[in-house]
């Protein structure tokens, strides 16, 4: 059983979705530290166009599930419109929820996320997990951060290893980005192997694909 792991992000790039389309489970990553210099909240279209959520400063400090969205001006109206020029018909489910008064940065994105179950089959075939919902997924205190982040990292790797042996998985299927961070050991100590997705090609946000 493949499981990969992912930052529940705002209309993600298509890598996101061709590297979960390659594996049976997904564990929706939502109780980390929000960056706001991450995908979680902006993307961009085939032209250069970015799409981004405003979100209110004082909860950008804690995790992504708990992000608010800010109400400033008429942006849902603004990126629907957006959406409806570049995109075409196919943004319209989209577009109705973006529209919806979705207080929380991750309710907006699990409906978008889902919505793409529609739009891209293989993508639809993985089952969803979440962090939040999961034991693995919680903060482990006896993992001491004694240089820098490496206690970070080490945390992170049994966190994701932890999760995915919870959910049944034997292959853990890592970004490329996984090959500067995550630590194999607690994996290897579950028997659970790990690999690394290569994505090729451009990656604009996924309904530049549709």
């Amino acid at each position: 059983m493949i499981v990969s792991a992912h930052q529940p992000n705002f209309l993600p790039g298509i890598s996101v979705i061709r590297k979960i389309a390659e594996s049976d489970a997904v564990i929706w990553v939502d109780e980390v530290q929000y960056s706001h210099y991450s995908f979680t909240a902006r993307n961009k279209l085939r032209n250069e166009q970015p799409i981004l959520v405003p979100l209110k400063a004082v909860t950008r400090q804690g995790p992504i599930n708990r992000v608010e969205i800010a109400s400033i001006g008429n942006w849902r109206k603004k990126l629907c419109r957006t959406l409806e020029l570049i995109v075409g018909d196919k943004a319209l489910p989209y577009i109705e929820q973006i529209r919806r008064p979705y207080g929380l940065l991750v309710g907006l994105n699990a409906a978008l996320l889902w919505e793409l179950r529609e739009d891209f089959r293989n993508y639809a075939f993985a089952e969803w997990h979440w962090q939040s919902q999961l034991v693995g997924g919680r903060k482990l205190e006896s993992i001491v951060d004694d240089r820098e982040t490496s206690g970070v990292r080490r945390q992170i790797s049994y966190q994701l290893a932890a999760m995915t042996e919870e959910i049944g998985g034997t292959i853990y299927l890592s970004g490329p980005s996984g090959k500067n961070y995550l630590d194999e050991t607690p994996f290897k100590e579950r028997n659970i192997e790990v690999r690394y997705y290569e994505h090729t090609g451009d990656n604009y946000c996924c309904l530049s694909y549709l």
